[in-house]
Order: structure tokens, then C-alpha cells, then sequence
């Protein structure tokens, strides 16, 4: 057993959630449910020192006012999706037509691959769920 870090070695996050749509049909949001229609599958690495120093240093800024150092959440989130997550596989349930022409139920995939210039247009509720889900398998809070 090794005190260190691999960062080759990935693991497997899921998270399940229900997507809401507006009168028109259009995603306007998600929102997280343990038996919900969609998942999101990502793979991940463990936490080492340097990087999480790092990640809080720069999500950290210090009051003006009162001179006590505030955490900004959204700024972690983001951080911590782009150093630590390789891929974000999204799968839906869709319908759609055979060649007999039946409407069957098949899964439909995309993956992302997440990095500073796409981060930032994934849906909040998405990546606040999954830093969560990140920090407690890796034993933060």
C-alpha cells in the first residue's frame, strides 16, 4: 500500500437525475434524484496535496470587510471538475424508431471531456452534485 497518489488510478461516479423541461420541450434544468430517468457516469482520480492546496488557494479570497477568508463554491466546483474528473459520460432515454417502424427505448451517450473553456457551460446543478459526490468518495466533506 502506497502513501502516494497514482494519478493513472480512476474511479467510477454516478449520479442520477431527472431533467426539467420547459412548455416547449427545451432542458431548463436538472435536478438530482436517486431514481431519476438520466445518469452521469465520470471517471475520476483521487486527491493528492499539491492540487488541492492549489484548488483551495485559488477559491479562497479574504473578505474585505472583515478580513476572514470566504470560500467561493462555484470557483471550487470548477476547479475540482477540471483537475481531478477525465471524462463526464451523460446517458438519457430516448424513443426512437426501428426499422419495422416501432418506437423502442434505447440509451443515448455523449461524453465530455472537461477542461477550463467547457467547465464553465455545464449545468450548475450538475457539477455542484458531482464535486459532492467527488468529495465524499475521497473523503472530504
Amino acid at each position: 500500500m502506497s502513501i502516494f497518489v497514482d494519478p493513472s488510478k480512476r474511479f467510477i461516479i454516478e449520479l442520477y437525475f431527472d431533467e426539467l423541461l420547459s412548455p416547449s420541450n427545451d432542458v431548463i434544468g436538472y435536478k438530482i434524484n436517486p431514481n431519476g430517468s438520466c445518469k452521469v457516469v465520470c471517471e475520476a482520480k483521487g486527491r493528492n496535496f499539491a492540487e488541492m492546496s492549489a484548488i483551495i488557494e485559488e477559491a479562497t479570497i479574504i473578505n474585505a470587510v472583515t478580513g476572514n477568508p470566504l470560500l467561493r463554491t462555484s470557483v471550487l466546483c470548477k476547479l475540482v471538475i477540471v483537475s481531478f474528473f477525465s471524462t463526464i459520460k451523460l446517458i438519457k432515454k430516448v424513443e426512437q424508431e426501428n426499422e419495422e417502424g416501432e418506437v423502442v427505448i434505447v440509451d443515448n451517450e455523449e461524453i465530455f471531456y472537461p477542461d477550463k473553456s467547457n467547465v464553465g457551460q455545464i449545468r450548475y446543478e450538475l457539477v455542484k452534485a458531482l464535486t459532492k459526490k467527488w468529495l465524499e468518495a475521497t473523503g472530504g466533506k
